[in-house]
This record gives C-alpha cells, structure tokens and sequence, in this order.
C-alpha cells in the first residue's frame, strides 16, 4: 500500500466531480492524467491497473490516482457499474509515503489523541475499504450538489471536496487504532472502560485510583506512556466525545449537557468545548444539522 501525506493548511483545488455509471460492459480507458483523481466504488467492481499494480474497486472501495501515472482498466466491469470520481491538485506541500514512512507519521498520531488538534497534516492511503461509506456518501451528495447551485463561491467546492479527504483519512487512522489498541495493557483497558461507563459523573483521580487500587502516580505515568495525554485531559476529552454525541442525537439544551456530564459551570463546559473543538457546541450542533440538509 502507498500514502500521500499533505499539507490542508490551505484546502485543495478543486478541479470537477461527477459519477460514472456504464451502459454496457465497460474498462476504463488508458491515459495519464496532471491532477489526482479519487474515485469511490459505488455498484459493482472496477479492475484498475496503476503503473504495475492491479486494484479491485469494490462498493465502499476508494482508489487514489497519481499525476503522472498510466492507469487503464484491465477487465471488464458489468454493465451499470458505478463509481463517483472527484479531480484535485493539492495547494501546499504534499509527499508519497511508504508503509513503513506512514507507520512513524501514524503511530505517533494514535499514541496521543491530542496531537491531531495542532496537526495540519493528513495521512491517505492510495486505497482501502470504508468502514462508514454513508458518513461519507453525505459530504460526496453535499459536493456534487453545490457544482449544480445557480451561484456558489468558487472555494467552497475546495473545502468540500477537503472535508471528503479528511473523512477518509480519518476513517483510515481509526481501523489503525484499533489494532493499534491491542497492544496496549489489559489494565489500561479497564480504566478506560471505567471511565466510559461513569462519563456522566464527576471523575477524579482519587476515584479511579480508589476503584482499581492504584496509586494516582501510576495511573498518570500509564495514561502519558500509552496515551500520550494525562488522566485529567483523557477525562475531559471523553466528556466533550460524549458531549458532541448528546448535541447530535438529543434535543438537550447546552445546559441540559454540561449539568448531564458533571460540569458545576456551564460556561466551563463551553470554554473546555471550544477549546478542544475550535467550535462553541452552539455552533457545532447547527454546522451538523446544516451539513445534512445541505446534502438532501
């Protein structure tokens, strides 16, 4: 497996989208394009051919194609087979990795969830299996429907088209980190189960430490050796996890939450959401809902 690692200071340039459905038995043509192209496997397989390696795109499938690459079709795909594909150049500075350069971007990444809030960077892998297509078929939908709208600045399509390879990149280092999180100890897994369990109350060290009989400084030494974060920031990080699934799913009011998950003060809850999302849970809450009905 390949990966592009790029820079999204700055979103892509986006260039044009569209879905492919064939009308017949269909191989893909052979050419070399100048830009990336994506393509996501939407009905039935696609058998592309890049440089010397062969790719089966199957439905949940995404296959990223290089500047500069030969690519064709190798066999026939069935009559109505499907894909979406979306052509970008990147703005700012990008690299091709191999899997052994991907892994020491990666693990450090998965070791401490809260380096990816300063990272401005992201990880794709040149192909691999959605674990959430729907996740991404809504933002794949809310593109394509903002290239049909009678007026829509120009960048907006860069930062859509951006958002689709940061979903993917995303859903790539979560199947990492779930293997990844086997080899971890067994002890830490309990903790976090705890700590999963008892969300909504008011956790402290002196708690966790009582109920597992640890001494506190263990417990701390075993979160920033594993997690890379200390007891208090993992805690605070799994309420705000919580929090962002409550304002989703529940009609519960901004106060309604912080009292649920233990926050004495409201306006912490909002000062602690904020700076761990760079969004008020005002705003997070309208950008999803806004997202979905952009989509339909």
């Amino acid at each position: 497996m390949e990966f592009l690692k790029a820079n999204l200071e700055t979103p892509v340039q986006f260039i044009s989208c569209g879905q492919f459905v064939a009308l017949d038995k269909w191989t893909h043509m052979k050419r070399v394009i100048d830009n990336y192209e994506l393509i996501i496997g939407v009905k039935n397989t696609i058998f592309i051919r890049q440089e010397n390696k062969e790719y089966e795109v199957n439905p949940g499938d995404i296959l990223l194609l290089y500047p500069g690459y030969t690519h064709s079709g190798y066999r026939y795909s069935d009559k109505g087979t499907s894909f979406y594909w979306m052509h970008f150049l990147f703005k700012n500075s990008f690299s091709h990795l191999n899997q052994k350069e991907a892994n020491s971007e990666i693990l450090p990444m998965l070791n401490n969830p809260m380096m990816n809030k300063k990272h401005n960077s992201i990880i794709l892998p040149n192909t691999m299996e959605l674990s959430q297509f729907e996740a991404l078929n809504i933002k794949v939908r809310q593109l394509f429907h903002a290239t049909t709208e009678e007026f829509i600045y120009p960048f907006a399509l860069d930062y859509l088209l951006t958002s689709i390879l940061i979903e993917i990149s995303s859903q790539y280092l979560i199947s990492k980190r779930n293997v990844f999180d086997r080899s971890k100890p067994a002890k830490l897994y309990s903790v976090v189960e705890w700590i999963k369990l008892n969300i909504e109350k008011d956790i402290t060290i002196d708690e966790i430490a009582t109920e597992f009989s640890y001494n506190k400084d263990y417990l701390t030494r075993l979160f920033k050796k594993h997690l890379g974060v200390n007891l208090i920031q993992y805690i605070n990080n799994s309420k705000i996890v919580k929090a962002k699934e409550l304002l989703i799913n529940t009609d519960m009011t901004i106060k309604e939450i912080a009292y649920f998950l233990s926050f004495k003060d409201e306006k912490y809850f909002m000062r602690l959401f904020k700076d761990y999302e760079n969004i008020t849970p005002t705003g997070y809450r309208n950008a999803y809902y806004k997202g979905l009905l952009f989509s339909r």
